[in-house]
């Protein structure tokens, strides 16, 4: 029996989800990624959790799709098997199998209803990068952080991870990282609003982590959600600008009368902290 690649820990209303493959980097397999979506759709409908924290075990937070698991792709990749024409098209079958997953992990992710941190442990690579753009907070441990899109130097193309990241970090920028290869630092990460803030250690990125999960935990889960959809529906670009005006009166009108924003208020007038997991919200 394989071990478990993705690990799960809860504790007062925030989950932290662990890749666990630090022998490989953390590197993504078939096997993790459905491990993943299984356990975030659990959490996804679970009221009691606001917070999913996302981070990698051993030196690295991820290194993207790994190359060494020709499993990922077909059964074999040999010269002599995919030059046939029934190999061929199973290969191309799985490819096209891989990379509807692919859109699933990082779109499940990024539509996401809860809050998601990056805890960056260590170095981020390829389709790491796009784990990290399909989160909402993202805090790296300066001493052993960096980036590169990888994917150039052995002929690839960061294909699936560019939609998540070329519309935040803008074309100039995904150019000039994506050609290069170049690897990028914390402070150059921080200049290009790439990570939310920086810690000197682990033992500092365990402390920052939990400063912002305090923080979140001050607010109304289902209000975060409807914020992150908000922003979503702002910025689509599908979306014309009397649809955004609609969308948004629409979000306002039914803002004052939901149970979260009257249980809020009420505190805020009795002077009291809210409760935002009682059973009636």
């Amino acid at each position: 029996m394989s071990k478990e690649q993705v690990l799960l820990e809860i504790n007062n209303h925030v989950a932290t989800i662990t890749l666990n493959r630090p022998e490989r980097g953390n590197s993504l397999t078939v096997q993790m990624i459905n491990e993943f979506l299984s356990i975030f759709r659990e959490l996804e409908n679970n009221p009691l959790i606001s917070i999913i924290i996302i981070t990698g075990k051993g030196k690295y937070f991820c290194t993207g799709m790994d190359l060494q698991r020709t499993n990922f792709f077909t059964t074999s990749t040999s010269t002599s098997t995919i030059t046939s024409k029934n190999n061929n098209e199973s290969f191309e079958n799985n490819l096209i199998k891989s990379y509807e997953l692919g859109i699933l992990f990082y779109n499940t992710i990024k539509s996401s209803k809860k809050v998601i941190i990056s805890k960056i442990n260590g170095p981020v690579l390829g389709g790491g990068i796009g784990l990290i753009f399909v989160t909402d907070i993202r805090i790296c441990n300066e001493r052993n952080f960096h980036f590169c899109f990888s994917e150039v130097k052995r002929g690839l193309l960061p294909a699936i991870i560019s939609q998540f990241i070329v519309p935040e970090l803008g074309l100039f920028k995904t150019k000039q990282y994506m050609l290069t290869g170049e690897k990028i630092f914390f402070k150059q990460a921080l200049n290009d609003g790439i990570i939310s803030t920086s810690a000197s250690d682990e033992n500092d990125l365990n402390k920052k982590v939990e400063e912002y999960t305090e923080l979140l935990l001050g607010g109304a889960p289902k209000t975060m959600g409807k914020i992150k959809k908000l922003i979503r529906f702002i910025n689509s670009t599908n979306n014309s600008e009397e649809e955004k005006k609609e969308y948004i009166k629409k979000q306002f009108l039914k803002m004052m009368n939901s149970e979260e924003a009257i249980h809020g208020i009420k505190a805020y007038n009795m002077k009291q902290k809210p409760d935002w997991f009682k059973s009636k919200i």
